[in-house]
C-alpha cells in the first residue's frame, strides 16, 4: 500500500500539545508542569511553552510549586482555570424546544435556558438563545457548541437534519454572520 501522508504543521502540533495538556487536567485534576510533560511525552522546554501559553490565555492557572521531596527546582502545579472563560452549548435534539447552557471550562453548568418554538427551530432561534446565554455572564466566551441531529460537516454545514427540516444549511456561518455579542 503506497500513499503520502501530509506533514503536520507547527500549528497542528501546537494544538495537539495544548489539547493533550488540557486532557490531563480535565475536569478537575491538579498536576505539576513536569508530570504533564512526562505523561504526554514533551520536553521540559516544550511543556513550559505549551502550559505557559495556556496560563497566559487563562485556560490554566498556576497553584504554586509542587511539594515533592528532593533536590532541584520545584515544578508549578497547574489546574484548569474555571473562573475566566465560559462556553455556550446548544441542544437541538427537540425541534420544538431549543435548550442551551453556559458552562465553565470544567464543564460545570453555570446557567441554562430553554426557548420553546411552536413553528420549529430556526437559525434565528439558535442565535437568540446564544445571545441570551452570552448576556447572562460578564465573562468572555471561549466558544459555542451546537448539537444537531443529522449529518453535519466539520465546517458547520448541516447537510441533512430530518428532525429539524434543515438541508444544506451553513449553520456555523449563519450563527457567526451576526455574531452574538461577547462581553
Amino acid at each position: 500500500m503506497s500513499g503520502t501522508q501530509a506533514k503536520a504543521s507547527p500549528s497542528d502540533i501546537r494544538i495537539s500539545n495544548i489539547t493533550a495538556a488540557f486532557e490531563q487536567l480535565f475536569p478537575a485534576t491538579q498536576m505539576s508542569r513536569a508530570n504533564i510533560g512526562k505523561l504526554i511525552g514533551l520536553s521540559r522546554f516544550t511543556t513550559s511553552e505549551v502550559t505557559g501559553e495556556m496560563v497566559d490565555n487563562r485556560i490554566l492557572r498556576e497553584l504554586g510549586p509542587d511539594n515533592r521531596e528532593g533536590r532541584g527546582k520545584r515544578s508549578q502545579v497547574l489546574a484548569i482555570d474555571t473562573d475566566f472563560w465560559r462556553i455556550v452549548s446548544v441542544d437541538l435534539s427537540n425541534p420544538m424546544l431549543v435548550k442551551g447552557a453556559l458552562a465553565d471550562l470544567s464543564g460545570r453548568i453555570v446557567d441554562r435556558t430553554e426557548l420553546p418554538v411552536d413553528h420549529g427551530c430556526s437559525v434565528d432561534d439558535v442565535i437568540d438563545l446564544c445571545r441570551q446565554l452570552i448576556s447572562s455572564t460578564p465573562l468572555p466566551i471561549l466558544g459555542i457548541g451546537i448539537a444537531v441531529t443529522g449529518i453535519v460537516e466539520p465546517n458547520g454545514v448541516v447537510r441533512k437534519s430530518v428532525h429539524l427540516g434543515w438541508s444544506e444549511l451553513p449553520l456555523k456561518t449563519e450563527v457567526w454572520k451576526t455574531p452574538p455579542e461577547c462581553p
